[in-house]
């Protein structure tokens, strides 16, 4: 899987207008169940395409842990493999980045963050910029999230939030974590 993504990883351009996707690490509960039926982030990389701007891109960023070679795991035999990479790889504006491309710096230059639950769409609020949640999210309840589950909504989300001022999203994420502090579980690692 790694031959095959740094093969088919071409440079980021962090100039150009673009969304970072995030792909999860499957399996996981924040895909399965969580995503509903965009376990397969295939479709949603599908849906974010046919709704971006003519000149929008989708950086797709493979999670690390996804690697085989990394330490094998046999969960992880049954997911995604060459062939999901081939599908994602047509869809059209996406650019696979790759893995040693930093997280910080495709959040601080792209238009969006996106991914079905992942850590960039909250590290990207932290740095005013919006979000996009494919399935059911905590973050949803953010003023600069959208938690996609239907389309009807994506294109005007895209188009108004682009509106936006970094600072203002800021200040919603900073209300949403004060919201959130009553929902919370204060636990140390």
């Amino acid at each position: 899987l790694r031959n095959w993504l740094e093969k088919n990883s071409t440079f980021t351009d962090l100039k150009k207008k673009y969304v970072y996707f995030a792909l999860h690490y499957q399996p996981e509960r924040s895909t399965d169940p969580e995503a509903i039926y965009f376990t397969d982030q295939t479709l949603a990389i599908e849906l974010l395409a046919d709704n971006l701007p003519e000149d929008y891109y989708i950086y797709v960023k493979e999670h690390p842990r996804q690697y085989n070679d990394n330490f094998p795991d046999i969960k992880k035999t049954h997911f995604r493999d060459i062939e999901d990479y081939e599908k994602i790889k047509k869809i059209k504006n996406v650019i696979f980045v790759t893995s040693d491309k930093s997280a910080k710096d495709l959040i601080d230059n792209c238009k969006f963050t996106a991914s079905c639950n992942g850590t960039n769409v909250f590290e990207g609020l932290a740095e005013g910029k919006p979000g996009i949640v494919f399935g059911k999210s905590w973050l949803s309840n953010c003023k600069n999230v959208l938690n996609v589950n239907k389309i009807d909504n994506l294109k005007e989300y895209i188009n108004i939030t682009s509106l936006k001022s970094k600072e203002n999203i800021k200040e919603d994420f900073i209300e949403f974590l004060n919201w959130s502090v009553d929902y919370g579980t204060v636990s140390v690692v």
